[in-house]
């Protein structure tokens, strides 16, 4: 199995933690158990034509999204279909980093999953190409961290909100180094 991580240029850098990529995965399970952890992935499936995600109720036992899905920030667990993602690249974004590369509120994506190409269109599909044709791992991240300053619908600049949270958050007793 073939794993790559990396980290974007700035100013990018400031949005997205990094750009991660795997091949070859073919786990000796058709399920994988995927925990909260609040964060936001954008996962582009470049294997197959789909997506597939069990509902942790079980009421619609199996859900199928286009190639590529956002992962909203979950407090609850989900299941992975990973018979299908045996080649897939991801964007894993920071805290308030999916701000400037989607119009519509996080909280409207908590515990769910979106299609991209139900948010950003052809585009979606574009992007996907354009990773398929090329040859690399390094020219697939060249080719996502290019994109994706472009998709960005609104400036590459952090919102003070944002900014002020997280540096009260750091600054709590549990949180300083040791």
């Amino acid at each position: 199995m073939l794993l790559r991580t990396y980290i974007p240029q700035a100013p990018l850098s400031d949005f997205v933690d990094f750009f991660w990529f795997f091949q070859g995965y073919s786990p000796p399970h058709s399920k994988e158990l995927a925990l909260p952890d609040g964060s936001i992935e954008l996962v582009i499936n470049l294997r197959e034509d789909k997506i597939k995600l069990f509902d942790r109720e079980y009421k619609d036992p199996l859900r199928t999204y286009g190639r590529s899905v956002i992962c909203g920030p979950h407090s609850e667990y989900f299941i992975i279909d990973t018979s299908t993602e045996t080649t897939v690249l991801g964007v894993h974004f920071k805290p308030g980093g999916i701000y400037p590369f989607f119009k519509m509120p996080v909280n409207e994506l908590h515990n769910i999953h979106v299609s991209l190409d139900a948010l950003w269109g052809s585009r979606a599909h574009d992007l996907r190409e354009m990773l398929l044709l090329s040859k690399t791992v390094e020219d697939k991240f060249q080719i996502l961290e290019e994109s994706l300053i472009k998709l960005a619908s609104r400036p590459l600049i952090r919102h003070p909100a944002v900014n002020f949270a997280l540096i009260e958050f750091m600054s709590l007793p549990h949180n300083r180094p040791r």
